[in-house]
């Protein structure tokens, strides 16, 4: 579920982006004050109504106001890695029902993609959901003016998104504590043409989120 912390903060969570971490570190500091919606509930899901922030949340229970929203990105090439890898792991388990509400899933639209083979599902990817990671990110970030931290640096940009709220943490806990549920260790390896295409497709993605292209893609 998203969750309302302390001085009026709000984490969506964004899965594969270090969320299982981040929620057991927000729980141990004791910062957690509420839930709302859905575990990976994006913005457009629980806002109550649509028009300005302060408005859409008059009514979410424990925030007052406009709260300070802030979530996590991750590489893009590197957000579907860990994607597969989970998802082998699973047996490609689906993910809610794409255009059923009542099972609902951001990720429900990647279900008709599953493949054995990583090329193969990433080829699926940019056939039937081009630029499925941008518009992924971009529900739980737009309109809700985030704040945006990297699951690459992720225990120092908390600690610097804490102290600048005010939220009390323990810093040295936070930044000494251990992975939490990372998805297994597989090599994977991309094809040159799959990951200019992918790349391409998200590149409104790297842009917004300030990741560097691969080397490969600007040489």
């Amino acid at each position: 579920m998203a969750l309302v912390l302390k001085n009026n903060v709000l984490y969506l969570h964004i899965p594969k982006t270090g969320g299982n971490w981040l929620t057991k570190m927000v729980h141990d500091q004791g910062l957690v004050v509420g839930k709302l919606g859905h575990k990976h509930a994006t913005f457009d899901y629980i806002s109550p109504r649509p028009g300005p922030l302060r408005s859409m949340v008059s009514s979410w229970k424990h925030l007052a106001g406009s709260p300070t929203v802030f979530c996590v990105v991750r590489d893009p090439l590197s957000w579907y890695e860990s994607w597969f890898r989970y998802q082998t792991s699973k047996q490609w388990r689906d993910w809610g029902e794409a255009g059923n509400p009542a099972r609902w899933h951001v990720c429900a639209a990647l279900n008709a993609c599953k493949s054995s083979d990583f090329m193969t599902f990433m080829r699926a990817v940019n056939k039937h959901v081009p630029g499925f990671l941008t518009c992924f990110f971009g529900r739980y970030t737009h309109g809700a003016n985030a704040t945006v931290l990297r699951n690459e640096s992720l225990a120092q940009d908390f600690v610097a998104f804490a102290e600048r709220t005010g939220l009390p943490i323990d810093s040295k806990a936070l930044l000494a504590a251990g992975r939490v549920g990372e998805s297994p260790k597989m090599k994977l390896e991309w094809d040159d043409e799959v990951l200019c295409e992918t790349v391409a497709n998200e590149m409104a993605a790297y842009r917004a989120y300030g990741y560097e292209l691969p080397k490969s893609v600007t040489k």
